[in-house]
């Protein structure tokens, strides 16, 4: 059996076994899909606004194609830590014992 992916989603990447899918007309070839569906991943770019996304594929079993379907995806936002933004480790850091400017001095 073929899966060809047709077309790539447009809000994130699709990888199959850990390797990106970066070009339309791909085809994964598979003995058993049941088992190497599980290996097929999608990762979406982040972006909270978009919260849909879709790809399309074609499947094959070696004579004839179906026609080409579209695969649809409902993006859940999650609720993560944040992250603070131009800080090279991700910490940051502040003088416990420096005042406030405009605060008197104890």
């Amino acid at each position: 059996m073929t899966i060809t992916i047709t077309e790539l989603p447009t809000d994130g990447k699709l990888f199959y076994n850990g390797v990106e899918i970066t070009a339309a007309n791909n085809t994964i070839n598979s003995a058993n899909w049941a088992v190497d569906r599980a290996n097929l991943r999608y990762e979406h770019n982040g972006v909270d606004n978009d919260p849909t996304d879709s790809f399309k594929i074609k499947v094959g079993d070696g004579t004839v194609d179906t026609p080409v379907q579209t695969v649809s995806l409902n993006i859940r936002p999650v609720n993560d830590n944040p992250e603070w933004d131009g800080v090279a480790d991700g910490k940051l850091s502040a003088n416990v014992n420096q005042v406030p400017a405009g605060q008197p001095q104890a």
